[in-house]
This record gives structure tokens, sequence and C-alpha cells, in this order.
């Protein structure tokens, strides 16, 4: 089975070597490097992981910083580990990139298993206060509203929901990953979605 590639990206050079730890152990990982903030979009570029994780962070200061990592690296799986004052600090983060969203502090060991079910399987794991405020805006899923895909999205769309990543869509239906790319922009623009975890969680695939 092949590992999955791994940058850590800390403000705190203690709690990134104690990760690194728990994830050499896993046997499941292949830890590409340790980054701080300032270097870190510059370390994804380079390395091209298969995860970053990020944090932890104060979530109402570092949005940017959020888009910026998935703009030097948009295949990648982003893991933020925030420090949720408050609901709405949780719910900002949906307006940045970030894919997965873990609420700090958390046991090293459940976060490397938070992680593979992640990229193992389609579900989403968020705050709790992030679920109450998505569950309870009133939005709802596309279908609802009427809107309906192509036969070609709906396969796209139904290997998200299996936590495929673009590359392996691309492969699975035989087409280039600029093609998955448009035809997840144009599902999530149907859905009215801004990104990955958005959409699951609008379908309430969420653990």
């Amino acid at each position: 089975m092949e590992k999955i590639r791994l940058l850590i990206v800390t403000p705190d050079d203690k709690v990134g070597r104690s990760l690194a730890v728990f994830f050499e152990r896993d046997g499941g990982f292949l830890l590409g490097g340790l980054a701080d903030e300032e270097n870190g979009a510059e370390a994804a570029r380079a390395l091209q992981p298969d995860v970053i994780v990020y944090g932890p962070v104060v979530c109402t200061e570092e949005r940017g910083l959020v888009s910026a990592f998935k703009d030097a690296c948009p295949l990648a799986l982003l893991v933020v580990v925030g420090i949720f004052d408050e609901t709405r600090d949780a719910a900002r983060l949906l307006d940045s990139d970030a894919d997965v969203l873990l609420s700090w502090p958390v046991f090293p060991g459940h976060l490397v298993q938070a992680i593979n079910l992640a990229c193992n399987t389609a579900v989403a794991i968020i705050p709790r206060a992030l679920k109450e405020v998505l569950l309870t805006s009133g939005q709802v899923n596309g279908e609802a509203n009427g809107v309906t895909l192509t036969p070609r999205e709906q396969e796209v769309y139904d290997l998200v929901f299996r936590n495929y990543r673009n590359r392996d869509i691309a492969r699975a239906l035989f087409l280039s990953e600029s093609t998955v790319k448009a035809h997840i922009r144009s599902i999530l623009r149907k859905l009215g979605a801004t990104n990955r975890l958005e959409l699951l969680v609008r379908h309430k695939r969420v653990l």
C-alpha cells in the first residue's frame, strides 16, 4: 500500500516534532518534512505532499495562510488543527480552502487516526461548533433546489464522496486531472459549495 506523503506546518517546533514521531510510528505515512508558517507555502510547493497538517493555529488569524498552502499544493488534503474560541471562528474557515478541520488540543494518536479516516473514507471531520452552524443555517443540498448534474459530473461526484483524490478520479474515469478539476468546480458551483468539506457537510456525510 502506498504511503501517504505528509508535510507538517506548525508555529510550534516542539509540537511539530512530537506529531512527526506519531506519524512515523503509524507506518502509513511518509514524512516529507517540517516547516514553520513563514516557509510552509514554499515547502508545500516543493514537496507536493498528499496531506498538509497545519496547526495548532488561532483560526481567526490564519485564513490567508490556509489559502496560500492550497494555492501552493492544490491537490493536497489540507488539515487545519485550530483553536476555536467561538463558533464563528470555525465557520469562517469555510471561506478558506481547508479540507478537514480539527479542534486543538487533540491527542496525536487521534490526529493520526482522523487523517487516515479522511484520506481513506468519505468522511469529513470537523469541530462540533462548525457542524452546528452548518446544520442550523438553513443550507440545503443542490438536489433539493432542483439542480441536476451531468452523467459525468455524477460519476465524479460519487468518487469525491468516496474520498478519491483528483488523480485517482482521473485514473478511474480515464480523464486528465485538469478535466477532473473542471468537473469538480462545476459540481461545487451547482451545489452551492466552496470546497469539498462544505459539500460533504451540506450532504450530512459528517462524523
